[in-house]
């Protein structure tokens, strides 16, 4: 007959002592990482800085491309603005130049100084389109809009003509102090002429 286990028993102290030790021995040979695990775990992270770094020149190339792409387009709006209030009068009175250059930081910012010009990054020229008409003179070649508005109830306003003067606005970027040879971004601006 056996006898059942007791706390006080010599058997029951005997048998959890076993099964306590076959637990630590199974423990003991999964306490750490062997060497194999550590290599390929450092594998891994090195192939995925490796892409990461890779990536990232690329990544800042086109941030700063888009951010240049952003300024012109402010540029180009803040220019158009100014450019549509100036008077037919004073383009027509030098259409090579109808405004003269103007420079801007890469913030945006106009640049006036002629010795802080060397450093700007954009460059906006203009030139109203022209058509020679004979060889003595050079003449502008505007264009007729005609504006005819309609109210309720069928009744039309009378039809206004003016004639409007092509200005072509360039954008150009600069690098160590030139422009580049093309434009980042062109734009064709009608200034009213009502004389």
């Amino acid at each position: 007959m056996t006898k059942p286990f007791s706390p006080q028993s010599s058997d029951f102290t005997r048998h959890s002592a076993i099964r306590y030790g076959a637990f630590l021995k199974g423990v003991a040979h999964k306490k750490g990482f062997n060497l194999v695990e550590v290599v390929l775990a450092m594998c891994v992270i090195a192939v995925a800085f490796t892409s990461l770094f890779g990536v990232m020149p690329v990544a800042l190339q086109n941030y700063r491309h888009s951010m240049n792409l952003a300024m012109v387009a402010n540029i180009m709006s803040q220019v158009s603005a100014e450019l549509q209030q100036t008077p037919a009068s004073e383009v027509l009175a030098n259409p090579a130049t109808p405004l003269p250059d103007r420079y801007f930081s890469d913030e945006g910012q106009d640049v006036t100084s002629t010795s802080a010009q060397a450093q700007a990054v954009f460059h906006v020229k203009y030139e109203a389109i022209t058509t020679e008409s004979n060889a003595a003179d050079t003449d502008t070649n505007q264009v007729v809009a005609s504006v005819k508005t309609t109210i309720f109830g069928g009744a039309t306003s009378p039809t206004y003509s003016t004639a409007l003067i092509p200005v072509t606005v360039d954008v150009y970027a600069r690098h160590g102090g030139t422009d580049t040879t093309a434009p980042l971004a062109t734009k064709t601006i009608f200034i009213p002429n009502y004389n």
